[in-house]
Order: structure tokens, then sequence, then C-alpha cells
């Protein structure tokens, strides 16, 4: 399986509750004001992207996924701003991936959740923070490039597929 490459930001991201992507606010009588939610187009996807300079909470879920060399466990801390689950970021093997944004044009936004950054995109089934730890992952991919007829096209490369929940790690990593 390709490594997915990381940042020290992104390692921090979620460990932090909170992004550095939008600014702050200016603070008033010493308070800060509410953060502001900003919406970024990835100029090369078209994907409109949520963005938020902090998070209220997180909920993580575990998964097993099918990979190219068998079972594959999988972690994903998910950012909850507002009631909304806005940023994801995976952790396999212990390597966090970039911060991954909800992408809020998903032509499927119906039926999924899709987080993207990077060049990397995870989706997973309709959840809300409600139900995030009770419904299955979908798949885990990377950008990148194959020849096609003699031709350099753009390809998702499928790194995990058939993400399913894992009830019983999940219920461990929310334990209070």
């Amino acid at each position: 399986m390709q490594k997915i490459l990381v940042s020290a930001a992104a390692l921090m991201l979620l460990a932090a509750c909170g992004t550095t992507s939008a600014p702050r606010q200016a603070q008033q009588g010493g308070q800060q004001q509410a953060p502001v939610e900003e919406v970024a187009i990835s100029t090369d996807t078209g994907m409109q992207l949520a963005r938020v300079d902090s998070i209220d909470g997180r909920v993580e879920v575990a998964y097993t996924c099918d990979s190219r060399n068998g079972k594959q466990k999988v972690r994903v801390m998910y950012g909850v701003k507002d009631g909304t689950l806005v940023v994801a970021q995976t952790l396999i093997n212990n390597e966090p991936s970039p911060g991954l944004y909800r992408v809020l044009n998903d032509a499927n936004g119906d039926t999924q959740n899709s987080y993207f950054g990077e060049g990397i995109t995870w989706t997973t089934a309709k959840a809300t923070p409600a139900n995030v730890t009770k419904v299955n992952g979908n798949m885990l991919t990377q950008a990148g490039t194959d020849t096609v007829n003699g031709k350099q096209v753009q390809v998702d490369n499928i790194l995990l597929k058939s993400c399913v929940l894992d009830k019983a790690a999940t219920a461990k990593l929310n334990k209070k």
C-alpha cells in the first residue's frame, strides 16, 4: 500500500482539536468571537470544502478495511463543529493522514460523506455526529496519474475499500 505523507501540522490537527486553515476573528473585550466557517474551493478539483478554525469536539471510529495486502485496521478521528462532521483524519499503522475536510458539494452527498485533503479522499456511509459510530466507512483513495492510450490521466488509487465498522474497537475508543 502506498504511504501517505504527513506533515507535523497534520499530526497535531485533531489532537489539538482545531485547525489553522481559517483566520481567527479579532478579539473584542478580551474575549474571542466564535470561529468563522469558510468554504474553500480546491482549485484543481472544483470541490467545496468545509473549513473551520476550531472544532467543538471529536469522535473516533475504528474500521476493518480490505487492502491489497489483506485486512487492514483503520482509525478515523472526526472533528465536529456546530453539530456537523467537518473534518476527518485517518490513522493507519500509527501514521495519520493530513486533515481531510468535508466535501460540501459531493454529488453523492445524500448517501455518503466525503472528506478531501492533499489528494486523499475518505468516504463513508451518510453519517452525523450522533450516528457516525454506527455506520460503515467506504474507501480511502489517493490521487495519482496513469497512462491510458498514451496519455497521462488523473486516477484515484484505491488504498482501502469495503471499510466495515468495528463496533467493539469503536466503543473502546470513545469510552469516557
